[in-house]
């Protein structure tokens, strides 16, 4: 077989499953997973190589409407890499009733005019919307093939790449085959130390924090890492140190953990936090943060 490569544009709404899934496809963590919207906010890329293929994979933040210059950034982003890509692989929970803003994804997806790889996930949940789900895609003039999958439990995962094979090119391999993602580094752990404040601060402060990397020091047994978690607000930047500087202090270990972890050496992390009044309604600070 001749050897094919291509970009696939990964969409969904959030929650979907789509950094479970390619996570699971390249077999490290790249993306960062929680139960919270605006997880994903960049396009970040999945490089899965194996002896017939090279697929890079567009992870793009979850579809919802924006209310921010953030989430404006986040809009854009998606359609970009629907109209870069060479090929769109939609991902739909299967375990919740397809309501208004999953038929304005869809909308939007047959209106690329692409080749579609549909993907059900979570099938291995007791309630399940796919006869639903699929009535949807049959009343629509979308070139898609539906392959029912669970991330989590890696069911029909060799499946859905025969499929996204199948459809894609002969062409060249772009990345040598070790690597897993073109981003470097400092932002996958910028995104560890994210991730550990969705899990530890609630309600709304978590979609407010951003993280700065200000120093990411490579030595020959230990990584040295400062670097700045912001929040919106004055009364925000109180609860992520917490009392006593507890959930600091808390979020700090997480991170620290899995980054040691990853890297397979000692870690020594330094976290501050900082105020940027409210950055998400902000066009310039959006583009300071690196949305742009």
């Amino acid at each position: 077989m001749e050897f094919k490569s291509g970009y696939v544009a990964v969409v969904g709404r959030p929650n979907a499953g789509k950094s479970t899934l390619l996570n699971k496809l390249v077999k490290f963590n790249i993306s960062i997973i929680s139960d919270k919207p605006q997880t994903t906010r960049d396009i970040i890329n999945f490089i899965y190589t194996d002896d017939d293929a090279q697929i890079i994979f567009m992870d793009t933040p979850g579809y919802q409407i924006a209310r921010n210059k953030l989430g404006d950034y986040m809009d854009k982003a998606m359609r970009s890499a629907l109209e870069d890509a060479d090929m769109i692989l939609y991902i739909i929970d299967g375990s919740v009733q397809f309501k208004a803003g999953e038929k304005e994804l869809m909308d939007i997806v047959t209106s690329a005019n692409k080749d579609v790889v549909i993907a059900i996930n979570k099938i291995d949940k007791k309630e399940s919307h796919i006869d639903e789900i699929i009535a949807e895609i049959n009343s629509r003039n979308l070139k898609s093939i539906t392959v029912p999958i669970s991330a989590g439990n890696d069911e029909n995962l060799d499946k859905l790449l025969d499929e996204i094979k199948n459809i894609l090119k002969p062409g060249p391999m772009y990345y040598d085959g070790e690597y897993l993602t073109d981003k470097p580094m400092k932002f996958i752990v910028s995104e560890i130390i994210r991730q550990k404040c969705l899990l530890y601060l609630s309600e709304e402060i978590p979609h407010g924090i951003n993280i700065e990397i200000l120093k990411y020091e490579e030595l020959e047994d230990s990584v040295n890492i400062d670097a700045i978690i912001y929040c919106e607000r004055d009364s925000h930047k109180g609860i992520v140190i917490g009392k006593d500087a507890s959930m600091i202090k808390k979020i700090r270990l997480a991170a620290k953990k899995d980054i040691k972890a990853m890297l397979d050496t000692e870690v020594n992390l330094k976290l501050n936090v900082k105020v940027a009044k409210n950055w998400r309604k902000n066009e310039d600070k959006v583009k300071f943060f690196g949305y742009k």
